[in-house]
């Protein structure tokens, strides 16, 4: 699937989009949610933890560095 088409699949939270590297997806969700929150809200209840489970995840080897740049 492209990530265009990603980007207009199934709704899924912020910090998945993250975790999965879906920046398309990521853009379109930071965009409604910054129609309803505030952006200090959105870093902290979703974007910091998505960065510490991709953190996690290539310290534990799970996760290479390309998909930590992705994240």
């Amino acid at each position: 699937m492209s990530e265009q088409k990603a980007a207009q699949a199934s709704p899924e939270s912020l910090a998945e989009a993250i975790v999965k590297g879906m920046a398309a997806r990521a853009a379109a969700v930071t965009r409604t949610l910054l129609a309803a929150s505030d952006a200090m809200q959105i870093i902290n209840a979703e974007i910091i933890p998505a960065l510490n489970t991709v953190g996690e995840g290539y310290e534990s080897g799970r996760i290479f560095l390309p998909g930590l740049l992705l994240a």
